[in-house]
């Protein structure tokens, strides 16, 4: 195979494993998975388990385990911009580190709803400063 080949493929297998190389950037996911695999345990672990074992507390661990599914509409073939806003919301703290929030995109209009809580509200500025900071205050509107 032609070095260009070569490239053309590693670049489309980099692609299919994006959004395991981004959960596998942070340094937290990296000990949670550790965690996972030396229970020993293959069927998987309940969160108050991996909490036990960690320094985190499980609403904690529960943040670390969200998704941009658990917090969007997002779909592949969504914009770039998107996607990062979304990842920096994720990344946002929490009063109680639960994440209790939902985006959702409408072309360039986002609209971010707060889940139900007593901070809710708050944690919902905070995230919403997050997505701003990520997908780029000027690219999109709120709706």
């Amino acid at each position: 195979m032609k070095e260009n080949e070569e490239l053309i493929v590693l670049s489309e297998e980099i692609k299919g494993t994006q959004k395991i190389l981004t959960a596998l950037g942070d340094e937290m996911r990296q000990h949670l998975i550790l965690v996972m695999t030396q229970s020993g345990n293959c069927s998987g672990m309940r969160v108050n388990d991996i909490a036990e074992k960690t320094s985190l507390s499980r609403p904690a661990v529960s943040h670390k385990l969200k998704t941009l599914a658990d917090v969007s509409d997002y779909q592949n073939g969504d914009p770039e911009w998107y996607k990062s806003g979304l990842e920096a919301a994720l990344l946002a703290p929490t009063a109680m580190n639960q994440q209790k929030f939902k985006f959702e995109r409408n072309g360039d209009k986002v609209k971010a709803k707060a889940g139900l809580g007593f901070y809710s509200k708050t944690d919902l500025g905070i995230v919403k400063y997050h997505f701003e900071l990520g997908a780029g205050k000027d690219i999109f509107n709120w709706g």
